[in-house]
């Protein structure tokens, strides 16, 4: 079991994005918690070279395009973007 405390993540922010990133031991998954409300990145893609990542979609709807597929979203979906993938 590992808990990161509240006062251990790091804060991103970005126009359209706000992140907060808890740093795991385990390093074939990354933990985060954002709030995205427009495009992320805004121009081009983003690909996590070490690790996958998991998203919830808490509230709302959009599309994530994930190796170039659209797919849209909505709440309560969870979304495994793999190591490597390029999405936005």
């Amino acid at each position: 079991m590992e808990i990161i405390k509240k006062i251990k993540r790091k804060e991103f922010n970005d126009k359209n994005c706000l992140v907060y990133e808890y740093g795991l031991k385990e390093r074939s998954i990354n933990g985060a918690l954002a709030k995205i409300s427009g495009r992320y990145p805004q121009n081009g893609v983003s690909t996590n070279l070490k690790s996958k990542e998991m998203a919830y979609v808490l509230n709302g709807s959009g599309k994530v395009v994930i190796n170039g597929k659209s797919k849209k979203i909505n709440s309560g979906d969870l979304i495994l973007i793999n190591k490597k993938e390029k999405f936005y």
